[in-house]
Parts: structure tokens; sequence; C-alpha cells
């Protein structure tokens, strides 16, 4: 087999790096937003403009799903993590977070 690699030189090489390289403009990192307070569809939509994927935890047993907010999450913001990674987040309805406040 070394006939084979010496025969094609460095071309295999070359070729190789460029399939498996890392994008050097592109890190593989990504800072965790915050979306505290983000109705979910503006969460879904900025963890995917981050390339992070997104968990949710609904805290409100049968709540509609419409209105909904993230209340909590993580990891926390600012933090760098592998770029499709999960971002945890607990949504809450307004109604019901306002209503455990008042207690």
């Amino acid at each position: 087999m070394d006939w084979l690699f010496e025969a094609l030189g460095n071309g295999v090489s070359d070729w190789l790096g460029t399939k498996f390289r890392r994008d050097p403009v592109r890190p593989w990192q990504a800072a965790v937003p915050n979306l505290h307070g983000l109705p979910v569809s503006q969460a879904r939509r900025t963890l995917s403009d981050c390339e992070l994927c997104i968990n949710l935890v609904r805290l409100t047993e049968h709540a509609a799903t419409v209105g909904e907010v993230v209340v909590d999450q993580s990891p926390v913001p600012g933090a760098r993590v592998r770029r499709q990674s999960t971002v945890t987040t607990y949504v809450q309805h307004p109604s019901a977070a306002n209503g455990a406040n008042q207690v």
C-alpha cells in the first residue's frame, strides 16, 4: 500500500485536508444568547441562528403554547458551548408567572 501513497504523493493528504478541515472563519463554539423574557418562537429562532438546539421545559400544566416566555435557561447566557449543543429553556405562560408572584 505504501507504493500507492508514494505514487499519489501529497495529493491524497491535500484532498483529505480539504474534506476534514474546520472552517477557520467560523469557530466551533458559540456563545449562549440571553433568552430570558423572549417568546418561545423568538427563542427558537435565536438559538437556530446561533446553530444551537432547544429543549423546552414547560413549567405550567396545560398552558396554551401561545404567549409562553422563557423564564430560565441552562447553560447561562454568555457561556461558550459547542455548536449544535442543546440549550434547555424553562418556559411559562406570563399570567401563570404573575399569579405565582402575587401569592
